[in-house]
């Protein structure tokens, strides 16, 4: 808020007002009488905005060594209150009250609560989240002090105990008993996008490959190929689509999986839904292949849908494997040290297309199926 205009505070005859004002008596913000509220709620604004006294003062921060300097007088003088002379001797009910529960978005536990957003959630995703609560809470001050109740009360419907029990309670897990449906799409995407991310080092040669999802007759599967034994390296090994950058051509990584599974399997990109990026640790990627390799999942739908023309250049077959296969442990094989091989398909999966797999397998379906999201 810009705290150099004036304030005008209205207190109703009614709930939300009543409420208000005995908040601040019992949490012993100094308030006596209505008109207090206004300059009561600036002090405490300016307390928990900047982390100095009531009055402003200096907060400092010893990590970053930055001095913030709030002006006293910005609290004195430059908020007036208005309140109409028939409310200068309003009777609060003494059993109005707000209390003060605290509720977990996602866990009961306030410090669960912290870490599943910490661990699942990116920068960029809290900053936003935060920006638009601050937005939320100018909005009810304003219509507070306007005296527009009811439209501020419809505002702060979610935020009631009830509403936020309901939504942390929901189920928000895979059920991919129908397949890849809309709903299930979603969560993954969400969950891709809230992935930690890994530190990526520059590298000189960049490639990407694009895992993609399908379903097939309404099963949820997964697209693979088999190389050609055209190709100069790894022939007739099982690969996901996906080739090296082209900068003349890729305005982006995404781009590079996009056109090479166009040019391989002839499906165009506009059919290719981008879930997001699989987050991995480059450079345990790097390592296997000596090239930095960008991980996308992609879904194409139901793959009767689609006419696939692939390359026989590049591409020998192509084939799926049910998600349910996939997620068979038995049909792993692992050991110390080196990557997983998967064994229940028509044809053997191993190198980095088995590691990436495994990674998606364990990251993102088998977390967002047993956990709420």
């Amino acid at each position: 808020p810009a705290y150099s205009n004036k304030w005008t505070a209205r207190i109703d005859n009614d709930n939300a007002g009543q409420a208000l004002y005995a908040y601040f008596v019992d949490e012993g913000f100094g308030v006596t009488e209505p008109a207090a509220i206004g300059t009561a709620f600036t002090k405490r604004l300016l307390s928990n905005t900047f982390g100095g006294n009531e009055n402003g003062g200096t907060h400092t921060d010893k990590t970053t060594s930055i001095n913030r300097t709030i002006s006293k007088e910005t609290a004195k003088e430059n908020i007036r209150v208005q309140v109409p002379g028939s409310l200068a001797h309003l009777q609060v009910d003494k059993h109005i009250k707000l209390k003060h529960n605290r509720r977990g978005v996602f866990q009961e536990n306030d410090e669960d609560d912290i870490n599943v957003l910490v661990q699942n959630f990116t920068a960029p995703a809290l900053a936003e989240a935060l920006r638009d609560r601050e937005i939320t809470l100018q909005r009810a001050a304003t219509l507070f002090f306007s005296g527009e109740t009811e439209e501020l009360k419809e505002l702060l419907v979610p935020f009631l105990d009830e509403s936020v029990e309901r939504r942390r309670l929901r189920h928000h897990h895979l059920d991919l008993s129908k397949g890849f449906t809309r709903k299930e799409i979603v969560i993954l995407q969400r969950y891709l996008h809230r992935m930690p991310r890994h530190v990526f080092h520059n590298a000189e040669r960049r490639a990407s490959v694009i895992i993609p999802l399908c379903n097939v007759n309404g099963v949820a599967s997964v697209l693979f190929e088999r190389r050609s034994m055209k190709v100069r390296t790894h022939k007739q090994q099982v690969c996901f689509p996906g080739g090296m950058l082209d900068e003349g051509v890729d305005s982006t990584i995404i781009q590079t999986s996009l056109r090479e599974m166009e040019e391989e399997l002839g499906i165009p990109r506009e059919k290719i839904e981008v879930l997001g990026i699989l987050r991995c640790n480059w450079n345990e990627v790097a390592s296997m292949t000596g090239i930095a390799v960008t991980p996308v999942i992609g879904f194409i739908g139901e793959l009767n849908d689609l006419v696939l023309t692939p390359n026989s250049d590049e591409v020998e077959q192509y084939f799926t494997i049910p998600l349910d296969d996939l997620l068979d442990e038995q049909k792993w094989l692992t050991r110390n040290f080196s990557t997983p091989v998967f064994t229940g398909g028509p044809h053997t999966i191993w190198g980095l297309t088995a590691y990436l797999l495994e990674k998606f397998l364990k990251e993102v379906v088998m977390k967002c199926t047993s956990n709420n999201i």
